[in-house]
């Protein structure tokens, strides 16, 4: 590259940083860990054109401050050397805008893993909930007392009650209620999951409320399972623990988003 072009390029790259050239380093790297942090896409994520916008702000700032981190106009080196300098960097040099794009490569696989599993909890809680008041209605149509069911299966001497039937086992007349609920509950919980994956800035917020509700209802479920004849009587405790244990993992990949922003 001619020495004079090399020379404007270095005076542009200050020049995007908004620094002087009597800049020192240390000057240069807070000034442009300030901009990157300003510009950063996350902070735009509400609308697209502007995360268009911060991402190509921010390819401009690393691009800059590659070329000026070592204030070359301060050291007053003579154009040659502000020319050499970018072929003279090692290949295997760590630079500030590397650690912040593995970063943020680690933020989004965390936030996508987050998203998709809440989504396939969500679909889960709404089928598994759907079906089971169909069955629950089938026994309302026969005309039999959902209470009377739950007492009988309760003090009866028959085998463990699976599937639908432990929902009635569980909450008797209030199982239909119960059920309409979870399938809310589940439909809420997978738009919010899709709202994530589209960088909704409610959607984070959200998802941590339910999956909070969900381990609440598996701390439940496992103190039912610490009497020793629950599997006899219902598989709803077990359950409840596998999708708690599920949302903590889905909590614990949003918390890691949220450390990895601070």
């Amino acid at each position: 590259m001619p020495p004079d072009q090399a020379v404007d390029e270095v005076r542009r790259a200050y020049s995007i940083l908004g620094v002087p050239p009597a800049a020192s380093p240390e000057e240069i790297r807070q000034r442009y860990l300030h901009l990157v942090k300003e510009w950063h896409p996350d902070r735009h994520s509400h609308d697209s054109v502007a995360q268009w916008r911060a991402n190509e702000k921010t390819k401009r700032l690393n691009e800059a401050y590659a070329r000026v981190k070592d204030a070359p106009l301060r050291s007053g080196r003579t154009a040659a050397t502000v020319g050499d300098s970018r072929s003279s960097r090692a290949p295997t040099d760590l630079r500030p805008e590397d650690f912040a794009v593995a970063t943020s490569r680690a933020r989004t696989s965390n936030m996508s893993l987050a998203a998709w599993l809440a989504i396939g909890l969500g679909l889960y809680a709404l089928g598994d909930s759907l079906l089971a008041l169909f069955g629950v209605g089938l026994v309302r149509e026969s005309g039999a007392r959902l209470d009377d069911v739950r007492r009988i299966a309760l003090h009866g001497p028959g085998e463990a009650a699976y599937g639908w039937q432990s929902w009635i086992v569980s909450f008797g007349d209030a199982a239909e209620r119960v059920l309409g609920v979870r399938a809310l509950f589940g439909l809420t919980v997978a738009y919010a999951g899709l709202a994530l994956l589209r960088h909704r800035s409610w959607a984070r917020a959200a998802l941590v409320a339910a999956c909070s509700v969900v381990v609440i209802c598996g701390v439940i479920g496992a103190g039912s399972m610490l009497r020793s004849d629950w599997a006899r009587h219902t598989t709803v405790p077990i359950e409840a623990v596998l999708m708690g244990a599920l949302a903590a993992y889905i909590l614990r990949l949003l918390f890691r988003v949220r450390d990895d922003s601070l």
